[in-house]
């Protein structure tokens, strides 16, 4: 297990870089609802693929 984790930083950093124009669309509530709502699924999908690896490397006897 120690070998399979040894990379793993236990931590997912997303920078989100917006111009202005995408600014004005997210002042609108429904808007950053969605967009919120995709992060956290982008979060997930990266937790996922992290734990996939882990699995993957974990020989069972």
């Amino acid at each position: 297990m120690k070998k399979a984790a040894a990379d793993w930083e236990g931590a997912i950093r997303c920078v989100i870089t917006m111009d202005e124009e995408i600014l004005k669309d997210y002042a609108k509530e429904e808007n950053v609802k969605g967009f919120l709502s995709m992060v956290g699924m982008m979060k997930h999908m990266a937790a996922m693929n992290a734990l996939t690896k882990l699995y993957s490397q974990i020989e069972l006897v």
